[in-house]
């Protein structure tokens, strides 16, 4: 029995992502080509089980340094070997006809990524490899050791039948991939959908090779998450406004995951950066760890406070998370909501702001109901102030009302998007923000006018 199509197999690993993580694919790829196909297959002469070492010693010249502590650079300066698959380009792994390139790349230039080396990386990386592989059905994994599969249960590799019908299927479980990890295998059962005539564009700000660092992060938490559930602990970049980042360390209970403003997020409850037991959201790419290390809950660096938690059948879980997100408008879901007003003029707001769904706190609110409302949500000073700004509004124009988290990133982000048409009435810092942005950009362009 041989392996499927070349192109097929190539998209199919990729999960359709290609020019997302094509290296990644490579290796795959390749793997499965060595494991499996050809006149003498590795899996007909490594042991029943075997481990990574033994495979690594197939796979790399016998110079190819073995040290899982080296990076990237490390590795690559420290082999001698000139024939070492670590220094052969992707386009000599893969062999792709330039027809073959065009089906696979369309007309993108990726001249920089068939000529770098697939196999140029650390240990860690060929190992989660084999673990995706495990995940797809190509591999046994008992503990340390792997096996392979008898070809009678490879995995089926979809073909390109019936399009049409999976297309919604595709856009949907692609989205819910990025927060659901447990997901992605069935995104992997999918045929291929590039013949949609619908595009969904979810960016991320990483290059390749940090796009698989953030990948293995959240291989590891697939696992934890297959389990009970385990404390995890990781080295992290953490910076507050106005001061330098510093590095931290974490030792949390995993909850959830998000995709936000291109970027992934581990929602986790345990010492935060500042020293305190509370939530945090921690963006994966600037986890500063080779690795997230899971931890027993015996392990001493689990804090006691989170032990009593599950011993009380009381730890933190994603409903918690989705209430605390529906209550008020923002990522970080554990910070105190204020109540947010908005002014917008009548015909921006018919166009761009009615009819939108923001969050379910964000609704229109009549001029004239502003004031009762007020009294609710505001102290004195702050119903006085803005008592003194709607004086000088107009009731024509149009307001909504919301409650956001305080200090969110992503509130103030939309505030800007909607600048110089929306105005932040309420809360007072949000409103002292939007003005000094305002203010030193104003100066940006009245120094190029003087």
């Amino acid at each position: 029995m041989t392996l499927p199509n070349k192109l097929g197999l190539l998209r199919w690993l990729a999960r359709r992502s290609l020019n997302k993580a094509p290296h990644r694919a490579a290796r795959l790829w390749y793997l499965l080509q060595r494991l499996y196909g050809g006149d003498r297959p590795w899996c007909e002469e490594l042991p029943q089980w075997w481990t990574y070492p033994e495979l690594r010693d197939r796979l790399f010249a016998e110079a190819h340094p073995k040290g899982d502590e080296l990076t990237v650079e490390e590795v690559r300066h420290r082999c001698l070997a000139r024939d070492c698959i670590c220094r052969v380009a992707t386009r000599q792994v893969l062999q792709l006809t330039p027809a073959e390139t065009v089906d696979l790349f369309g007309q993108m230039d990726i001249a920089a990524v068939l000529a770098a080396p697939a196999f140029g990386t650390v240990h860690n990386s060929v190992r989660q490899d084999l673990k995706i592989l495990v995940e797809r059905g190509w591999l046994h994994k008992e503990g340390a050791a792997f096996s392979c599969v008898p070809a009678r249960r490879w995995p089926r590799v979809a073909g390109g039948e019936g399009l049409a019908e999976c297309q919604s299927l595709v856009q949907a479980l692609t989205v819910l991939a990025f927060v659901y990890p447990e997901v992605e295998p069935l995104l992997a059962t999918v045929p291929d959908a590039s013949a949609s005539r619908v595009f969904l564009q979810m960016d991320f700000a990483l290059n390749e090779s940090e796009q698989e660092r953030v990948n293995d992060y959240q291989s590891t938490l697939a696992e934890v998450w297959q389990g009970e559930g385990q404390p995890v602990t990781f080295a992290y970049s953490f910076g507050e406004k106005g001061q330098p980042r510093r590095e931290v360390r974490a030792v949390v209970y995993p909850v959830c995951l998000h995709y936000v403003v291109r970027a992934l997020y581990l929602s986790a409850y345990g010492r935060d950066p500042r020293g305190d037991l509370a939530w945090h959201n921690y963006r994966l790419d600037r986890i500063l760890s080779k690795n997230i290390t899971v931890l027993a809950w015996s392990d001493r660096r689990v804090p006691k406070e989170l032990q009593e938690l599950r011993a009380r059948q009381q730890l933190p879980t994603v409903p918690q998370v989705r209430e605390s997100l529906a209550e008020a408008w923002g990522f970080r879901f554990y910070a105190p909501k204020r109540w947010l007003l908005l002014r917008f003029p009548s015909e921006f707001a018919e166009h761009y702001v009615r009819r939108t769904q923001r969050h379910p706190t964000f609704r229109e609110i009549s001029y004239g109901k502003i004031e009762a409302v007020a009294t609710r949500h505001l102290d004195r000073m702050e119903q006085e102030q803005l008592r003194e700004l709607l004086q000088r509004r107009s009731p024509q124009d149009v307001y909504f009302e919301a409650w956001v988290r305080e200090g969110d990133v992503n509130i103030a982000q939309r505030m800007r998007m909607w600048r110089p048409q929306g105005e932040v009435l309420t809360p007072g810092a949000l409103r002292a923000q939007m003005g000094q942005e305002a203010r030193q950009e104003l100066n940006l362009y009245e120094v190029e006018m003087k």
